[in-house]
């Protein structure tokens, strides 16, 4: 069956290979963050091909995102990072996932005749984020003990860093082992760094590092370590036709002709995640770079082009011309917003070795 040809190429390799930089450049064990469907690059594909490399734990934001991976037939190391309602915490014993924990009132309001003794948690600490996570040392050692009474695996505890600067990270590190040294507990796992605190910041006593956006190769310090953007977006032309001088292009009229110009037709819009801010950008035909023109629709747009283009041809939205953060500047988004608009309207190509190995149109999974 013919798809609509808008599709993300995800290069598996690129992922391998960023994956062993950033262990052999951190000299840590490795927590690959998956959520937002991997950063939109498919969550079962990716949370495989890290795991298959040696990530210590895949994480991820909710409970429906845990589930999806377990449903998909994921079977290792998963840690929920965000909140998890209490009722929850069966499934995720049975399943095998490991909780964050942020609070001591969280903690209350779990049933009290549920057996926990099978649940592993991370206990989050909060060093100046203010998003989720305990700042006293009273309330987590309250936590340590409830956790204790009742038996549960405290496996780990970590922090997240707001800024990646030096000043912020060492003033969030000082905190953060402050409250680990007055614990006096024995945690398997210390993690405070994501993505940018691990190209740029060296935490000595931490045993592993909690790595997000950097896996898909988006370097957001600069590192110079060479990472290789995993996803590359393309099109196909569906429509090609000359127009006049003073005709008009897509609603509203906004874009005139000042000249007889010829127009392409692509097949994406604000309906795939790529949003009407693109409008006046450029997008690649061959290398060369043509101008989206016209207000971009829900499931169209329309780039100005030097000849007529035969409907099929391809046409890079990202990728070797068009860099995601060259796009992300140019939209001034970050790379995390412009890689998480992308939704799964858009088909997904796995390649490994210089070949699509398969095409995944989630919402046909259903």
């Amino acid at each position: 069956m013919k798809y609509r040809e808008t599709y993300a190429v995800i290069d598996l390799d690129c992922l391998s290979y960023n994956f062993n930089i950033i262990k052999k450049h951190s000299k840590k064990n490795v927590f690959c963050v998956c959520k937002a469907d991997a950063y939109s690059h498919g969550d079962i594909a990716v949370a495989n091909e890290l795991y298959n490399n040696g990530a210590n734990y895949i994480c991820v934001s909710s409970i429906d995102e845990a589930m999806s991976l377990r449903n998909q037939g994921y079977h290792g190391p998963l840690l929920i990072l965000g909140f998890v309602d209490t009722s929850c915490v069966e499934y995720v014993m049975h399943n095998n996932i490991t909780l964050s924990v942020f609070s001591l009132e969280w903690l209350k309001e779990i049933d009290s005749s549920i057996d926990l003794s099978h649940l592993k948690v991370h206990l989050k600490i909060d060093t100046g984020m203010n998003r989720i996570g305990m700042k006293s040392l009273q309330e987590v050692k309250c936590v340590l003990e409830f956790l204790d009474e009742r038996k549960v695996c405290i496996e780990g505890i970590y922090t997240h860093f707001h800024s990646v600067d030096q000043v912020s990270c060492d003033k969030q590190t000082r905190w953060f082992y402050a409250i680990v040294d007055a614990c006096n507990y024995d945690f398997k796992w210390v993690h405070t760094s994501n993505s940018g605190g691990t190209l740029a910041y060296n935490d000595v006593r931490s045993n592993a590092v909690r790595v997000g956006i950097a896996l898909y190769g988006i370097d957001v310090v600069d590192s110079q370590l060479g990472l290789k953007p995993v996803f590359s977006l393309f099109t196909k032309i569906t429509f090609s036709k000359k127009i006049m001088e003073g005709e008009t292009v897509s609603y509203d009229a906004t874009y005139r002709a000042v000249k007889d110009m010829y127009i392409a037709t692509l097949p994406i819009g604000y309906g795939d995640g790529f949003v009407r801010a693109n409008t006046g950008r450029f997008v690649g035909i061959d290398g060369h770079a043509f101008e989206i023109v016209g207000a971009v629709c829900m499931d169209q747009m329309m780039i100005r082009t030097d000849k007529l283009y035969p409907v099929g041809t391809e046409v890079e939205l990202i990728g070797e011309h068009i860099p995601l953060l060259k796009m992300a500047k140019e939209l001034e988004m970050s790379p995390y917003e412009v890689l998480c608009l992308f939704n799964t309207r858009i088909m997904k190509r796995y390649k490994k070795k210089g070949i699509i190995i398969k095409d995944v149109h989630e919402r046909l999974l259903k």
